[in-house]
């Protein structure tokens, strides 16, 4: 598999969402376009859609892990912010 896939997806999202790939992204949607790619997935464009899956899929998990943690936080009677 080139890295075609990789490099769309992670410009499409970059697009959608308006910011930068964190650091690390890259590495983790090439491991897992491939783990997809030896399952049998050779159409790069299915490929992209995978890995545009997978990034809206892994920024919105850590969306909500943000806020789940700051609820309990606000819960526990952790200041959220310093005054």
């Amino acid at each position: 598999m080139n890295t075609l896939p990789v490099d769309r997806a992670l410009a499409i999202y970059g697009t959608i969402a308006n910011r930068s790939e964190p650091k690390g992204t890259r590495e983790r949607l090439s491991q897992h376009l491939w783990k997809v790619f030896v399952e049998g997935e050779h159409d790069p464009h299915r490929l992209t859609v995978h890995g545009l899956t997978y990034l809206i899929a892994n920024a919105t998990a850590r969306r909500q892990g943000i806020a789940r943690g700051g609820r309990w936080l606000a819960l526990l009677g952790v200041p959220l912010f310093s005054q």
